[in-house]
């Protein structure tokens, strides 16, 4: 029951400073900073909540380099868009700090566009460039062949 007083307060405390318009920030040796204009009420709440404020901005720079996008999809809701492979363990861990596990899981090699399954599907190689190199190349030898074939006839 604590476990979940203290994320719903965490919780509170970021929509407090979303509404106020007070940004928070980890500076260049990773200490939490605040806005110095921001009221004294709103810099006690972030001194008291200070390591939830912490996972959650170091978890959105793990999100921001990891290439997972939030999307919206077509037919309405949202999704993360991650590129091809596996997630490594801190990317998993960002995404439960910042409770968006709930939210499907697709793949997305757009650079975070969504696109229809029917133009990706288009958009697929039908085979390997190097395989396809290799059977212009025997079509190109198999037309000279015909060709020489031809003018030994005449």
């Amino acid at each position: 029951m604590e476990v979940e007083r203290q994320s719903m307060d965490g919780l509170l405390v970021w929509e407090k400073l979303g509404t106020a318009g007070v940004p928070v920030w980890l500076d260049g040796d990773g200490k939490l900073r605040i806005d110095k204009d921001a009221p004294q009420s709103l810099k006690q709440l972030v001194r008291e909540h200070k390591p939830e404020v912490i996972a959650v901005l170091k978890a959105q720079e793990v999100m921001n380099r990891s290439g997972l996008r939030l999307v919206r999809l077509p037919l309405g809701g949202f999704a993360l868009a991650k590129p091809p492979g596996p997630l490594p363990e801190e990317v998993i861990g960002a995404i439960k700090t910042l409770r968006l596990a709930q939210l499907p899981l697709v793949h997305n090699a757009e650079g975070g566009r969504w696109i229809p399954h029917h133009e990706w599907r288009r958009r697929q190689p039908l085979c390997d460039p190097k395989e396809l190199e290799q059977w212009r190349r025997k079509q190109e030898a198999e037309r000279e062949a015909r060709i020489n074939n031809r003018r030994r006839r005449r």
